[in-house]
This record gives structure tokens, C-alpha cells and sequence, in this order.
């Protein structure tokens, strides 16, 4: 069985975690963990900070969940059938992020448009720090080498 509630915001990202007791068996003093319920949270999107992000616009989750979804482990576990996506599943398209932003409502093309243009920005300037830094790498490598050298 499950229990959910809502605030239906639009563009929701879920996470979840389990519900967990712990169990002492008498004699041995044994203790176990073990799960029977997992609460699953929706949170908001929201435009993100982060300039790592490779194209696009970044995205995080809002800070207050909008949705709680309580179901039983084993269902959840049955209902995955053991399947587990792997980090190229995980990606968000460009494209799927500047419409869960859309979405919102929260922002204006024009807002979007601006972050757009400053993220890019951000990532050229970390692409030739990069760039700076590996110079400087390969400078300083040249020079230990010369040095040993020359003693």
C-alpha cells in the first residue's frame, strides 16, 4: 500500500529515501536494519547555479518538496524489476531541461535568454582557464626537465 500527497507543482524531480527501523534480538544482542517503506520526494525544478553544466541552461531541485509518495519496498522493488540506469540515463537534455524550466512558469524567455548567454560565458572562461593551466603544466615540466639537465 501506498499513501501520496500533493502540491501539485509542475516540472517535479523525485528522489527517495527509506523508512527504517532497527531490531535488537534478545540473548545475542544481535542488531539489524531493516526497510519496509520507501517515501519518495518531489521537488521543484528551478534554473540552476552550477556552470559545470556542458550545454544549456543548469538545473537543480527547488528546495521544499511539492509531492510525498509512501509505497512498500518489495512493490517498489517489483515494480523495478531490477533495473538500474546508468549516468547517460541520468542526463537531462538540453532541450528537456529549457522545457522543465519553461514549464514553470517562474521565468520570462527573455531571463532564460539572459542565464543562457551568462552560463555560456562562464564555461568559456573555465574552458581557457583550463587551457591556461595545462600551459602553465607543460612550461613548468620543460623547465624541471632542463634544470636536471643541466646539473
Amino acid at each position: 500500500p501506498h499513501h501520496e500527497e500533493d502540491n501539485d507543482e509542475p516540472s517535479d524531480i523525485s528522489s527517495s529515501s527509506e523508512n527504517h527501523h532497527t531490531t535488537q534480538e534478545s540473548r545475542h544482542s544481535k542488531k539489524s536494519v531493516s526497510f519496509s517503506q520507501v517515501h519518495i520526494l518531489s521537488f521543484p525544478v528551478e534554473l540552476g547555479d552550477n556552470p559545470s553544466c556542458s550545454n544549456g541552461l543548469p538545473i537543480q531541485l527547488g528546495s521544499r518538496p511539492t509531492k510525498q509518495v509512501v509505497i512498500d519496498l518489495e512493490i517498489l522493488e517489483n515494480m523495478k524489476e531490477g533495473h538500474r540506469r546508468d549516468y547517460r540515463e541520468l542526463r537531462i537534455a538540453l532541450l528537456q531541461r529549457q522545457s522543465l524550466l519553461r514549464n514553470t512558469g517562474k521565468y520570462t524567455t527573455e531571463e532564460l535568454a539572459d542565464r543562457l548567454y551568462k552560463a555560456d560565458l562562464e564555461r568559456k572562461k573555465q574552458r581557457q582557464s583550463v587551457k591556461k593551466y595545462q600551459f602553465q603544466q607543460k612550461v613548468s615540466s620543460i623547465f624541471k626537465k632542463n634544470k636536471r639537465s643541466s646539473i
